[in-house]
C-alpha cells in the first residue's frame, strides 16, 4: 500500500516543515504554487503526488537556508516602495545627459536590434563580496517594504524592538498587526535592536491572538525609549535632518482624538486630528494621515485616546480665516499603526468626506 493511502496531504505537508526547519505556512504556501506549475491535463491525485515532490525537492534539497525562527508582535508597516523607480530615473538622466559616459560606466547599454536603454547594475561588490549580478540588467521592480515590531526567540521571554524589511514578493504580503506570530528571518542584534531581512520564503504565521491591552503594554514595555509626547516631536523632526536617520523619523506618541475624517473614495487616506496637553500654546491639531488599508485600526471616535506609530513629517500651516496656506511649519505623521487605548475612547464617528 502507497504512502499517499495511509497518510493525508496535510500530514506530509506537516512532515515537510518538521523536517526542513520551515512553518507549515510556509510549506503550504510553497505547495499551492507548486500545483499551479503543473500541467493541466494531470488528475488531481497526480497533481498533488508531484506538488509534493516539488516541494521536498526545494526544502530539503535545494535550499539551506540560515534563517531563524522567531516569535513577534508587529505593530507597524511602511508603505511597499519600488527602489528600481529612481535608479532608473537616475541612469536614464544619466543617459540623456551623456551618453558615452553612462555607457562607459556600465549604468546602461543600448540595444541597436530594438533601439533600446537597458539599466545594468554596474556593482562589481556587494558588501564586500562579488556581485553575481554585476553587468546584467536590472529587474523591472525591486519592492521593499519595512514592518516595525518586538521581536524574540522561542524561549526568550523579552521582546526586542526591531525591524524587518520585505523583499520583493514578501513585500506583498498582508501584515498582521498586533497578534502574536511566528515568522523566519535572517539576521540578528545590531546596537540593541533586531535588523533582519525576509527570505523568499517568508510567511507570517498567527500563532495567537492578542488583548489590546497586551499590544500596547508591549509597546509600552519594549519601545519605550521611542517614544515622544505629541509636543516634542516637530522638534525631534528637525533634530534629524542632515543626519543618517532621517530616512526614518518613526516615533511612537499619543493623543487626544479632535476629528476623525475618514476617506471615501478609493486609494483615499484617511486622516485624524489630534491635541494633547503637551502642544504649545495656541496650536493648532496634529494632522495623522492613514493609509486606507489601516482603516480597520479606527475602532474610535471624538475624544479618544489613542497611541500612533508613525513616521514624522512637516506640511504647511493654515489660515482659519482666511482659508489660505501660511508659512509656517507644522507637524504632520503619517501612520505605521494606531491604537485606541482601551477604557479611554469612544464609538467611532460616521465616514466623512476626505479632504
Amino acid at each position: 500500500m502507497s504512502t499517499m493511502t495511509t497518510t493525508t496531504l496535510q500530514e506530509r505537508l506537516q512532515l515537510i516543515a518538521s523536517k526542513s526547519g520551515k512553518t507549515l505556512a510556509e510549506v503550504q504556501n510553497a505547495y499551492s504554487e507548486a500545483v499551479n506549475t503543473l500541467p493541466p491535463n494531470l488528475t488531481p491525485g497526480q497533481k498533488e503526488k508531484y506538488a509534493l515532490k516539488r516541494v521536498n525537492n526545494d526544502f530539503l534539497v535545494n535550499t539551506r537556508s540560515t534563517a531563524v525562527a522567531f516569535e513577534a508582535v508587529l505593530i507597524g508597516a511602511g508603505p511597499i516602495r519600488d527602489l528600481m523607480t529612481k535608479i532608473r530615473n537616475d541612469a536614464m538622466t544619466a543617459y540623456q545627459q551623456n551618453p558615452q559616459q553612462a555607457l562607459t560606466s556600465g549604468i546602461v547599454s543600448f540595444d541597436t536590434a530594438t533601439s533600446t536603454v537597458k539599466v545594468l547594475d554596474n556593482r562589481a561588490t556587494i558588501n564586500g563580496q562579488p556581485n553575481k549580478n554585476f553587468g546584467k540588467p536590472r529587474p523591472e521592480k525591486m519592492l521593499v517594504r519595512e514592518v516595525i515590531g518586538a521581536f524574540r526567540k522561542p524561549g526568550e521571554q523579552n521582546y526586542t524592538k526591531g525591524k524587518m524589511t520585505l523583499w520583493n514578493q514578501q513585500a506583498n504580503i498582508a501584515i498582521p498587526m498586533g497578534k502574536l506570530i511566528g515568522v523566519k528571518a535572517n539576521g540578528d542584534i545590531v546596537n540593541g535592536e533586531y535588523k533582519l531581512r525576509s527570505s523568499i520564503n517568508t510567511q507570517f504565521d498567527i500563532k495567537q491572538e492578542l488583548t489590546r491591552e497586551e499590544v500596547l503594554r508591549i509597546i509600552d514595555n519594549t519601545f519605550e525609549k521611542d517614544f515622544k509626547v505629541l509636543g516634542e516631536c516637530l522638534a525631534y523632526h528637525n533634530s534629524l535632518k542632515n543626519t543618517d536617520k532621517f530616512f526614518d523619523r518613526i516615533v511612537v506618541t499619543e493623543g487626544t482624538v479632535a476629528f476623525v475624517n475618514l476617506a471615501t473614495k478609493e486609494g483615499g487616506k484617511h486622516r485624524v486630528s489630534l491635541t494633547d496637553d503637551t502642544m504649545p500654546e495656541n496650536s493648532r491639531a496634529i494632522v495623522v494621515w492613514i493609509e486606507n488599508n489601516l482603516g480597520k485600526m479606527i475602532d474610535f471616535g471624538r475624544g479618544s485616546i489613542i497611541t500612533i506609530v508613525a513616521q514624522t513629517g512637516t506640511g504647511k500651516g493654515w489660515d482659519s480665516e482666511l482659508k489660505i496656506p501660511t508659512n509656517e511649519e507644522v507637524l504632520q505623521l503619517n501612520a505605521y499603526s494606531v491604537f485606541g487605548r482601551p477604557g479611554m475612547t469612544t464609538q467611532p464617528d460616521e465616514p466623512g468626506e476626505l479632504i
